[in-house]
């Protein structure tokens, strides 16, 4: 479907579970990066939810907080799926995922 925005452009964009498939990622690379952002956001509405303030953050995950500001601003590049998994460990989160088989 693509939606026509003000300088006569295009987006496309499509409904699809995986946003990352739909730019075209291969399967194996779209569900790592699926998994890592559904994390990522999970983390993030846990500090958001609790109040926390980035200092309190930076102590409860003994990171340096330009860490957690880049945790807070989606700036999770270089960060392993490991690493949010600890975080969410040390932020008393219990992450639990399901794998399926594909069609």
């Amino acid at each position: 479907m693509k939606k026509k925005i003000e300088n006569e452009e295009y987006i496309e964009y499509t409904k699809g579970d995986n946003v990352f498939e739909d730019l075209g990622f291969r399967p194996d690379e779209s569900a790592r990066l699926r998994f890592k952002q559904e994390l990522w956001l999970y983390i993030v509405d846990n500090i958001k939810q609790r109040e926390l303030t980035q200092h309190q953050v930076s102590k409860i995950l003994d990171v340096p907080q330009s860490r957690v500001s880049n945790v807070m601003n989606g700036k999770i590049q270089g960060m392993t799926i490991d690493s949010l998994m600890e975080f969410a460990a040390k932020l008393d989160q219990n992450v639990t995922f399901e794998i399926k088989r594909l069609a």
